[in-house]
């Protein structure tokens, strides 16, 4: 007679939380063999729409459980789309004429966290026709490069804002510049538009005042 062991999964529900799409995660299953003898499992691999929302592999596709012992499983995790994700998976036990044992992992996949250090560049009132520059900073307080571009727009043209794009490494804090050339002694206004990948824009004012004589 041929006995299979009835295997269980110790925590069918694995939650990530929130994660940064794009970055891998290791996570990890239990599988416990409460019986004299032991079995041989099988992560099964998935082919519906779901293995576009993230990649979830297992680092030994299959192993054994010994009897009365609980197996650890390692999971690599990589979300490839933002939201929330329910990925289904199952451990099938070689043998057995009971359906794969099933288990979900879920998370909430999001792009990077961008912290600047202030909402408006505000030059104050400077000399007209004299070159005036400052600069801005942000920080990448997340897991995963940050590739961006940025505008800014004034009618009247007297601002500039370099670099135009770059990329911002986890964790790491980035300058922006922006000048001033103003041609009169008013007011100007500006926007600067930061586009991140994966986020909505941000959007920052731009103010100095002209002081002087033109010629």
């Amino acid at each position: 007679e041929c006995i299979c062991p009835k295997i269980s999964i110790v925590d069918s529900l694995i939650n990530l939380e929130t994660v940064f799409i794009g970055h891998q995660y290791q996570t990890f299953i239990k599988l416990q063999n409460d019986t004299d003898y032991p079995a041989k499992y099988e992560f099964v691999e998935a082919t519906d729409q779901s293995i576009l929302d993230a990649d979830l592999t297992a680092t030994r596709i299959n192993g054994i459980i010994h009897s009365h012992k609980v197996s650890e499983v390692a999971l690599k995790f990589k979300p490839l789309e933002l939201g929330h994700i329910n990925l289904n998976r199952y451990i099938k036990i070689f043998g057995s004429d009971e359906p794969p044992i099933p288990f979900t992992v879920s998370a909430l996949s999001v792009g990077p966290d961008i912290i600047i250090n202030s909402e408006k560049v505000n030059f104050g009132t400077i000399n007209v026709l004299i070159e005036t520059t400052q600069k801005f900073q942000i920080f990448n307080k997340s897991l995963i490069p940050a590739p961006f571009k940025c505008e800014i727009e004034s009618k009247s043209g007297v601002f500039k804002i370099f670099p135009e794009e770059a990329t911002i490494q986890p964790n790491e804090t980035f300058f922006v510049a922006v000048t001033a050339y103003l041609d009169d002694s008013v007011q100007f206004n500006g926007k600067i538009s930061l586009f991140f990948q994966n986020l909505l824009p941000i959007y920052l004012d731009v103010v100095a005042k002209g002081t002087g004589t033109v010629i």
